[in-house]
């Protein structure tokens, strides 16, 4: 008799650390028994950021039942089991998540692991049409599309210490979470490509659908995806109105030469600077992070990634912002793709630089787009600067203005040096009569005139007052900057639907930095 494919609940898990390959081997046969008819496994990698990237410390993999093994890597570095290797390495077993094949080449380079059978669930996500809708492209925005679950990504644990002698609670709950929403992902999947739909909670029970034809369409559904890295030239695209296109491999070429100047000017958004303690303070532009070392402010310790210490505290504040800490893939954060990029200002640099001094520096609206990309967001920021100068009275008006009066003296001056001839007597005497009362003289030279063409007609415009000036003062009296702030992200999402953006990218971005700062401003009084 065909066995039922059975869809795990939530409260279904078991979760083993594994410390020494004695204790893998007590799992393994679980592991095996669990894979017989639907071979794929949850995948995902910890590892520890000390200045720079050390050694993947565990790898999670996770049945479709929910059987969980975080085998901490760290911990048996000379001794990895070979039954380990051997089942990362078959290529019948898939191993899905997002990056899995990072993951796979980071194991490969630290430990000599192969790892083949890599699919990124973001591939399979583009195969399927009309059904669901993403946010953005992480493990977190999948997962609150498809499953409808919140992961919980806080920034102490991500980048916690995966190397202490004993895991926190927390930590291996969160790198269990990693394998087991992956695996889970890829099951909906799967089914919704089956059943023409998502998933409904009151579908656990009642899809007649056996694990054999279960696996029969994933194996289907995967094919042309094992391996393959999420990279330029696939049609990664999360909305429900568009088309998907095959991905390439590796190493295909489009045919056409990047473009060299707008890569490199992106290319180096994730330097990190740290203060003296080693504390990462924020990833930035590399232009921004060698004015450190050009000023003597800071010492260089690695170069991939460029890597700062400073020489001096910082002043005391809040803790870094995580928009600023984050490791910002270099992909354009509308339609993924990864060549001809540049930087693109959510918050135009016209009205940002009138906030106040703790929202300019504390921001996440620095984003990587490519060229088609950006000039689309452009020409729709034009718009929206146009209704905000309607709504503002923060009419585009020149910094200076042309006097008409020297107008006049310096045409007429122009057209007596160089067409005089051509000109009627009648009208060479009122030319002359201009620039005679102008200088207050009864005759001209060639040498006058001359000086005359070259008046600057320009004057200052007392009035004055830049639009971006204008509309932060108006935001400031009604509705506060920070709607203006969130305002502003909303209207790129409107505009632009971006599909890549950063797990923590939020309209409200600094809201809750700014209670903290208003906590402390009381505190202080």
């Amino acid at each position: 008799m065909k066995k039922k494919l059975k869809i795990r609940r939530k409260s279904e898990t078991q979760i083993h650390v594994i410390n020494s390959s004695t204790e893998w081997e007590q799992h393994y046969p679980t592991i095996i028994s669990h894979l017989e008819t639907c071979k794929v496994l949850g995948f995902d990698c910890e590892w520890v950021f000390d200045k720079k990237r050390c050694p993947v410390a565990m790898v999670q993999i996770s049945t479709q039942q929910g059987f969980c093994l975080l085998v901490r890597t760290c911990k048996m570095a000379s001794n990895i089991p070979e039954t380990f290797k051997k089942l990362l390495a078959d290529r019948s077993i898939l191993k899905v998540g997002v990056a899995s094949k990072d993951d796979g080449k980071k194991l490969q380079k630290d430990y000599g692991i192969v790892v083949r059978g890599c699919v990124d669930l973001r591939h399979m996500l583009g195969r399927i049409r009309g059904i669901y809708n993403c946010s953005s492209v992480g493990l977190q925005g999948l997962a609150a599309a498809v499953l409808g679950v919140n992961m919980a990504k806080e920034y102490g644990i991500r980048c916690g210490n995966w190397e202490a002698d004993t895991l926190s609670t927390e930590q291996i709950d969160y790198a269990a979470c990693d394998a087991l929403v992956a695996v889970d992902i890829f099951t909906n999947l799967v089914l919704a490509k089956m059943l023409g739909r998502a998933l409904q909670e009151d579908d656990i029970e009642c899809v007649a659908i056996t694990e054999a034809e279960f696996w029969k369409n994933a194996s289907s559904f995967c094919q042309g995806l094992l391996d393959v890295l999420y990279k330029t030239k696939t049609a990664r695209t999360l909305t429900s109105d568009s088309q998907y296109s095959e991905p390439q491999g590796a190493g295909a070429v489009n045919g056409k030469a990047k473009s060299k100047k707008h890569e490199s000017r992106a290319s180096c958004l994730n330097c990190c600077l740290l203060a003296p303690d080693g504390q990462l303070l924020c990833t930035s532009d590399v232009r921004k992070v060698e004015w450190y070392i050009h000023k003597g402010l800071a010492d260089k310790l690695s170069d991939d990634p460029l890597t700062l210490k400073l020489k001096f505290e910082e002043t005391s504040g809040p803790k870094p912002d995580l928009g600023y800490v984050q490791n910002n893939e270099n992909i354009c954060v509308v339609c993924g793709k990864s060549e001809s990029y540049i930087k693109k200002f959510i918050i135009p640099k016209e009205y940002r630089k009138y906030f106040p001094t703790f929202l300019k520096v504390h921001t996440c609206d620095l984003l990587v787009m490519c060229l088609p990309c950006h000039q689309i967001s452009c020409q729709h920021d034009s718009i929206f600067r146009q209704s905000l100068a309607k709504e503002c009275d923060a009419d585009t008006t020149s910094r200076s203005f042309q006097d008409h009066d020297l107008q006049k003296v310096r045409s007429a001056a122009k057209a007596l040096l160089l067409n005089k001839p051509q000109i009627p007597e009648k009208r060479i005497d009122e030319l002359e009569s201009t620039v005679k009362d102008f200088y207050g003289i009864d005759s001209l030279t060639e040498e006058l005139l001359q000086t005359a063409t070259e008046l600057d007609i320009k004057v200052n415009n007392p009035q004055f007052l830049p639009h971006g000036k204008k509309v932060v003062r108006h935001m400031r009296r009604n509705g506060g900057v920070l709607n203006f702030e969130k305002r502003c992200r909303q209207n790129f999402l409107n505009c632009m639907k971006p599909q890549y953006l950063p797990d923590i990218w939020t309209v409200d971005h600094n809201k809750c930095y700014v209670k903290q700062r208003n906590v402390q401003h009381h505190t202080a009084q």
